[in-house]
């Protein structure tokens, strides 16, 4: 009788898949061990199938680093290496180079090795430079190019309310700037950059500047008293217009002033001190206790009774500045 011939299942040939495709990528990996993967280049140089010697070569034509021209509108700033202390790392970069793809981690290894192989791989070169000085040209740079924007204001001037309300301006992007001129360097790109710059516009409408009008007219010939003790804060219109937005209250201003308070009325504890000394008290101090104002109680009442100012007819609105009391460690009765 004739032997039937079975089928071969697909299963069968998985191992022998797997072991032809790690047999072609360790080949693969030994054929390129010292040399660059294809397809990477350098700063836009291909150095793909290349040894460290014919790397250095091709490198070494690049690290004159190029003056940079630094241009806005019709301003134009010079920016050299020499400016900024930078010096390229030939062997560094050839290490780097030559280092891609070959890691030890499997999966980061065969990730680098497609990417090569797909032309998508732009190595940069590797230099050092002193940050402190680049930084402190490119601020030089902004403040040439940047319009500083004016802050909406209001006041009290000879008892009528002034409203200024201020002016756009532009603001160089300067970590977008660094980024550029790190990128120009490390590639080899345009020697010639565009200076990022944002616009900054806090100039209020006129509708806004009508609403904040309104509001601290209805502040005029009223005052905002806080007392601690001996100690009274007073706010006339002029300092509580200052406190004002078109549509709300300014809350940062507000809360820095009441930092502002508990920075003069806090107190810390003071211990009890005796010193007797040959039959005689030669030193007495008495234990005093510490106060601390409790600020958000404070920046709430604050809050609460500059609201009823602008919505009343009230002339006057009294607080008394919540604290609370600390301790001495030592009081009286116990050096007694």
């Amino acid at each position: 009788m004739a032997r039937s011939n079975w089928p071969i299942h697909p299963w069968f040939l998985v191992p022998q898949a797997l072991f032809l495709v790690l047999v072609l990528l360790l080949s693969f990996h030994i054929g390129f061990l010292n040399r660059a993967y294809p397809g990477v280049k350098v700063a836009g140089i291909a150095v793909g199938g290349d040894k460290k010697e014919t790397i250095d070569k091709k490198l070494s034509g690049l690290t004159s680093a190029s003056i940079l021209s630094l241009k806005y509108v019709n301003k134009e700033f010079v920016l050299k290496p020499g400016d900024i202390d930078l010096l390229y790392n030939l062997e560094a970069s050839t290490a780097n180079t030559l280092a891609f793809g070959h890691k030890k981690r499997l999966i980061p290894s065969l990730k680098h090795k497609l990417e090569a192989l797909r032309g998508r791989v732009n190595l940069p070169l590797i230099f050092t430079y002193e940050e402190d000085k680049l930084n402190e040209i490119l601020e030089e740079f902004a403040q040439e190019v940047s319009s500083p924007p004016v802050e909406p204001q209001v006041f009290v001037e000879n008892g009528a309310v002034v409203v200024d309300a201020g002016k756009r301006g532009t603001v160089v992007d300067t970590e977008k700037l660094n980024f550029f001129v790190l990128d120009s360097f490390s590639y080899g790109t345009s020697p010639s950059i565009s200076i990022p710059v944002n616009g900054v516009n806090p100039e209020l409408s006129d509708t806004q500047v009508s609403a904040l009008k309104a509001k601290a007219q209805s502040l005029l010939g009223k005052q905002l008293k806080l007392t601690f003790e001996y100690q009274t804060f007073v706010y006339k219109d002029a300092d509580l217009v200052t406190l004002l937005k078109p549509d709300s209250l300014d809350a940062q201003k507000i809360e820095a002033l009441v930092g502002e308070i508990a920075a003069g009325v806090d107190r810390a504890p003071e211990n009890a001190r005796f010193v007797f000394e040959e039959g005689k008290v030669k030193e007495f101090t008495p234990a005093k206790k510490g106060t601390v104002v409790q600020k958000d109680q404070a920046l709430t009442q604050f809050t609460a009774s500059l609201r009823s100012l602008l919505s009343s007819n009230e002339k006057i609105a009294n607080l008394t500045l919540p604290v609370v009391q600390k301790d001495p460690g030592v009081t009286n009765d116990e050096v007694n």
